[in-house]
């Protein structure tokens, strides 16, 4: 890193550290159970037990990659405790030790040393504290470039030097390098990573190392070496991406209660399109932002009026006990990425049980950077839309697996009274948003219904058997908003002796059919009350 290069850094780290309310000036905390002292030896670091020391540390955001270079392991504990040679590190290590010690900072974090890798419990323990750690951070320094460790922080940039002859005999030299394609996916693959969103989010600030650039975001400001992103220049096609943490805490911080809600189903439709190696972490991956939004909610006390639910908030494996209508309202965006996990980790009627990326009604269409823009369900969250919900949530329940109330679960249901409408279910041809999966009523003669399968049902059943192409099913009448769409979930019965069902998929009326929702209603107008429990 030149001199130059460095002094950037410096100068964005004295702007935010001490004219940036959000993001803190930097005062020590007590470290991490664990880090590494990178200043305890000439050249080696050793594994440090800090037992609640209060001293700066930096936090080092990566791909693992293949290699899995190192580890602290229960074998090898006691040895790192004596000291890790460099030369073990691989590239992306040492660089980071190397840039902590420049920065006169001793202590650095990285997960894959400070955590015990194969001691179960005290990984539980450790990534429940992500949200803590990564907010203490003096700086988290992202390897935002690199696909594995070993391919280091710092990248030469390609420049070409071209010398010649002006015609009046003029000597003249010009230095070129290719243009920085700012908010470029295939320049930054640890942005492709579900771990590394909320270690971005939640950091006090960033620093990202390119190929090209070094660039900086903290909870204020956004900066490059270049800069073309404060002048607007090649942006690309994702800013809004990138733009997130800076869009993330101005909204925590001053946005409407209500807003909190469509945050919240921003944060899970971009985390749902991120990449996991264990399908076994989708809730743990998130949980720092989980138990922030939290904080935040019981701080501000955010209460659906016309919902009855327990006077507790509770967070139900990735959604709200209090707007649980609304966080009901998601269905896959593309049926050809999108599938179940070998392993159950989330009951049926949650997100978190599909692989593959999610939207919400409540942000189709909307800027998600304009807290003033409120959409009509927002509206509604806040209690001011004329609309109706039509279901009481009568309990629900997870059951974690460790002591992290947000992280992987065993077990989780919900119980609710409302309509319960059954219908024909079978594979269409239909067309609409790429459906391929619809419904018919009853003593009904005109077409089918199209809706949004959350899985392919004729392929794949939740307990792996195959679905018919005509099977029974049921619509739970969820909401009618304020331009009178109307809104259900498709449902199954678990067994034919139970009041047990799943969830295979939403149904939401629409334009492209005239009478759609004058015949749903029509349907309900005399469907009993029924109590069921969602699995």
């Amino acid at each position: 890193m030149s001199q130059e290069t460095f002094d950037n850094v410096m100068s964005w780290m004295k702007e935010c550290t001490t004219e940036h309310l959000a993001c803190g000036s930097g005062e020590s905390y007590p470290l991490p159970r664990r880090v590494l002292d990178v200043m305890a030896r000439d050249e080696d670091v050793l594994l440090y037990e800090s037992e609640g020391q209060e001293a700066q540390y930096m936090c080092l955001s990566h791909c693992w990659g293949n290699s899995r270079a190192i580890t602290t392991t229960t074998e090898n504990i006691k040895d790192h405790k004596k000291g890790i040679p460099f030369e073990m590190l691989p590239s992306t290590f040492q660089d980071a030790v190397l840039f902590c010690r420049k920065m006169k900072i001793r202590y650095l974090w990285i997960d894959s040393l400070c955590i015990i890798q194969d001691d179960e419990e005290d990984w539980q323990r450790e990534s429940a504290l992500m949200a803590q750690i990564y907010r203490h951070s003096y700086l988290t320094l992202a390897a935002t470039a690199s696909h594995s460790d070993e391919e280091g922080l710092f990248y030469t940039s390609p420049q070409a030097h071209v010398f010649g002859m002006l015609q009046d005999g003029m000597p003249y030299q010009m230095h070129a390098r290719p243009a920085v394609r700012h908010f470029d996916d295939a320049q930054f693959p640890l942005f492709s990573r579900a771990w590394i969103f909320q270690e971005r989010m939640l950091a006090s600030r960033v620093l990202h190392f390119g190929r090209q650039e070094l660039w900086w975001e903290c909870m204020e400001a956004l900066n490059c070496e270049c800069g073309g992103v404060k002048s607007g220049e090649r942006l690309g096609s994702g800013r809004e991406k990138y733009e997130s943490k800076i869009t993330h805490q101005r909204i925590i911080s001053t946005a409407s209660l209500a807003y909190l809600t469509i945050r919240w189903h921003n944060i899970i439709e971009e985390y749902s399109e991120l990449n996991l190696t264990k399908s076994r972490d989708k809730l743990t991956a998130l949980s720092g932002i989980a138990d922030q939004m939290f904080r935040i909610r019981e701080s501000r006390q955010i209460r659906h009026r016309r919902v009855h639910h327990s006077s507790e908030r509770r967070y139900l494996a990735g959604l709200w006990s209090d707007t649980i209508v609304s966080d009901l309202l998601w269905f896959r965006k593309d049926h050809t990425t999108s599938s179940f996990p070998e392993k159950w980790r989330a009951p049926s009627w949650s997100w978190a049980a599909l692989d593959g990326p999610v939207k919400y009604w409540d942000t189709v269409g909307r800027n998600s950077t304009d807290p003033d823009h409120i959409s009509p369900l927002e509206r509604r969250a806040s209690g001011t839309l004329v609309a109706d919900h039509h279901i009481q949530v009568l309990a629900g329940s997870t059951r974690p697996a460790s002591g992290n109330l947000f992280g992987e679960i065993v077990g989780a249901n919900l119980r609710l009274k409302g309509q319960l409408l059954p219908v024909q279910l079978t594979r269409g041809a239909s067309r609409y948003h790429g459906n391929r999966f619809e419904f018919r009523y009853f003593d009904w003669t005109r077409n089918a219904v199209p809706f949004f399968a959350d899985y392919e049902l004729g392929t794949l059943e939740l307990d792996g058997t195959p679905v018919l192409e005509e099977s029974n099913g049921y619509l739970l009448r969820l909401m009618t908003d304020e331009q009178a769409h109307e809104y259900a979930m498709v449902l199954r019965k678990t067994s034919q002796e139970s009041d047990m069902y799943e969830r295979i998929g939403l149904f939401r009326t629409n334009n492209l059919y005239q009478n759609s929702a004058n015949e749903y209603r029509e349907h309900f107008k005399d469907a009993p009350q029924t109590e069921l429990t969602l699995v």
